[in-house]
């Protein structure tokens, strides 16, 4: 009920928008922006392809995907994100 709540208040875009900005990346970080100066020293509008695509598989589990304690995890998700993209490194 609460969802299609939201999705009569906001448009796709600004509900991925709100997600992205408070979902927790790990290290203390809340929202994209903070994920990127966390992991990257970068603001999210300069991350790479590769980059973004490795925050957007931390909020699923931030401990098991912690680029900093667990990078090969991390990377083999963002290849298979990137592979259900059909994007290849």
């Amino acid at each position: 009920m609460l969802a299609g709540r939201l999705e009569r208040q906001l448009d796709k875009r600004a509900i991925l928008e709100q997600y992205l900005n408070r979902a927790y990346y790990g290290r203390g970080a809340y929202g994209l922006d903070a994920a990127a100066r966390t992991y990257f020293g970068n603001q999210a509008k300069a991350l790479s392809t590769s980059e973004a695509t490795l925050l957007a598989v931390i909020p699923r589990a931030p401990t098991r995907y912690d680029p900093v304690r667990h990078l090969p995890a991390a990377r083999a998700r963002r290849r298979h994100v990137l592979g259900l993209m059909g994007w290849t490194q």
